[in-house]
């Protein structure tokens, strides 16, 4: 989450203050929307740019890590400024979800999903999509000595050439997929052993540990795709020495998450709340993500890709569904344990 930047904010939930105020405006402004988001910056900003400027609407943005924002909602309880929450990955959406802070979204939103990803309850909806991949350094490693299970990373060849961004909450619905399929406690053992061969490449966040693998630090790392095109996109081709490859058909490492938005319960601003989810995920609001340095796959299923990207359907992910993904604290409390966070 951090390409631009993905804003970590390392102060504590309580002391956290609205960020990016527009024009100076309070917030008591009715003409304005408030926005909380984990998203990455360029996409959040790039949307919100063309929302203002199509409506007359001005926008405040809270940046901050989506885990970091949801327990902020939760701690103002019904005092939250927020009107509306854009995350990265389902599971934050999902835990407001369950603990009934969210609104029930009306049936056109739906009307170019596939509603595989958005919740049967309709309280957010699906904005983009992105897949798990091994990020392997070219020079250090042939993609031939990749393995096709993710549960080989576990394997002792590995040691010392494994990097790991487990407090990135992309790796959770990973974690999720492996329990899923394999149980949790087996799960545990996989993690325990992945962050044994990791030896001292443990690195904040998928940015960094991408970076890491390109510089050939390490030889190979599980990320979410975007993250690589991103450094492509910065670096140039001609500075990139690593590459992507997917683990075989159907294996519980292929994921595919879902970046959402979902309206407060407590929004003080229903009617430009509802305008923005409406525009966010419109073929306007959709062509934006597929024509920006985000790398995401449009969620509205009439938008093409990305040309630079692979067609989302060449992908073959393990079946977990958003409602199996959850909330994510399965996820943390494994994360726990193996003493990764």
């Amino acid at each position: 989450m951090k390409i631009v930047s993905k804003i970590k904010i390392g102060i504590a939930v309580a002391a956290i203050i609205p960020l990016l105020y527009a024009c100076g405006l309070s917030s008591t402004s009715e003409n304005q929307l408030i926005i909380y988001s984990g998203q990455h910056l360029q996409t959040t900003q790039a949307l919100i740019n063309k929302f203002e400027q199509l409506t007359g609407t001005f926008v405040q943005v809270r940046n901050a890590d989506e885990d970091t924002l949801v327990n902020q909602i939760e701690q103002e309880g019904s005092n939250s400024p927020a009107d509306l929450i854009f995350t990265e990955n389902s599971p934050a959406l999902v835990q407001l979800s369950d603990h009934s802070m969210l609104a029930t979204l009306p049936s056109p939103v739906y009307k170019n999903s596939d509603l595989k990803y958005d919740p049967t309850n309709r309280q957010w909806v699906a904005v983009s999509l992105r897949y798990s991949q091994m990020v392997f350094n070219d020079k250090l490693i042939s993609s031939v000595q990749l393995p096709g299970s993710i549960l080989s990373l576990a394997d002792s060849k590995f040691f010392n050439k494994i990097g790991l961004a487990p407090t990135e909450t992309d790796f959770q619905p990973i974690l999720t997929s492996l329990i899923k399929a394999y149980g949790y406690q087996n799960a545990l053992k996989w993690l325990i052993a992945v962050k044994h061969n990791a030896t001292n490449h443990i690195y904040p966040d998928n940015e960094s540990l991408t970076s890491a693998v390109n510089s050939g630090q390490v030889e190979v790392g599980i990320i979410n795709q975007y993250y690589w095109y991103r450094l492509r996109s910065q670096l140039g081709y001609s500075r990139m020495s690593s590459g992507l490859k997917s683990f075989a058909k159907g294996n519980p490492g292929n994921v595919i998450d879902v970046s959402g938005i979902g309206m407060l319960k407590t929004c003080s601003h229903k009617k430009l709340a509802m305008e923005f989810i409406k525009f966010i995920v419109s073929r306007v609001g959709q062509n934006i993500i597929e024509s920006s340095d985000s790398f995401e796959y449009p969620a509205n299923t009439t938008v093409k890709s990305n040309p630079q990207l692979p067609s989302f359907g060449s992908y073959r992910p393990y079946p977990v569904s958003i409602e199996e993904l959850g909330n994510g604290s399965t996820a943390v409390e494994l994360l726990k344990q193996a003493q990764l966070i």
